[in-house]
């Protein structure tokens, strides 16, 4: 049984596919379309009652996040059963509870933002436990993508300034603070360069978080360097 709030299954999703996105930098032209062409693969990847949920890391966020959207993909002409199904109806229900909401949702969050303060950590766990942590999603697929310049800036952890250290982070009584079950999670990171951070971005960055996401047992399954 499908329920008809939210277009997934009764029992919950047969995956879930969380992206969250890092809104506390302003992105370059190219690289908002790269992030949208990105994120239009990843639509176009859920399986049928399976779930797309969009969060954003936002200026003087606090607190526990809430998603921008979440939606079940109800399924495509593809998935049609002739017998029963309707290929039109399908169809219809696709582009209005679908496809046409998470574009309009992307215009949205590529908007220009700034901040000083960037908890990607923090953020991360708390979606983390949202979505992954309750007992439905047990044995179920689950996937976070991050698209962010991954600089963390926050009162535990600063990539700016004082050198940081991932053996020495993994130790403390922060990480432990924010360390969440990445167990079964694929992780993509969609890397942002920043032209003003060349120094900081370098190949000691990606592994801290390479480091970081194994610590929590998870897998980054790819590092995609965003264009522009």
């Amino acid at each position: 049984q499908i329920d008809k709030a939210s277009g997934c299954p009764k029992e919950g999703p047969i995956s879930r596919t969380v992206i969250l996105i890092d809104q506390t930098d302003t992105f370059s032209p190219v690289q908002a379309i790269d992030i949208q062409n990105q994120f239009e693969a990843y639509k176009q990847g859920v399986p049928r009652y399976g779930e797309l949920v969009v969060y954003t890391i936002r200026p003087g966020s606090t607190g526990t996040p809430t998603p921008v959207i979440r939606a079940c993909n109800p399924g495509n002409e593809d998935d049609v059963n002739q017998l029963v199904e309707s290929s039109d109806k399908i169809a219809r229900q696709w582009k209005n509870s679908f496809d046409t909401p998470m574009k309009a949702v992307m215009k949205d969050v590529l908007q220009p933002m700034s901040s000083e303060k960037s908890p990607i950590i923090e953020t991360i766990q708390a979606v983390v436990v949202s979505e992954f942590g309750p007992i439905s999603m047990d044995n179920r697929a689950k996937a976070l993508v991050v698209v962010s310049d991954l600089l963390q800036y926050s009162d535990a952890l600063s990539h700016y300034g004082r050198k940081y250290d991932a053996d020495r982070f993994v130790q403390s009584q922060a990480f432990k603070k924010l360390s969440s079950d990445l167990r079964d999670v694929d992780v993509d990171l969609l890397y942002l360069f920043r032209d003003t951070q060349k120094a900081l971005q370098n190949n000691a960055h990606r592994d801290f978080w390479i480091r970081l996401v194994q610590e929590q047992g998870g897998s980054v399954r790819k590092i995609y360097l965003v264009s522009g």
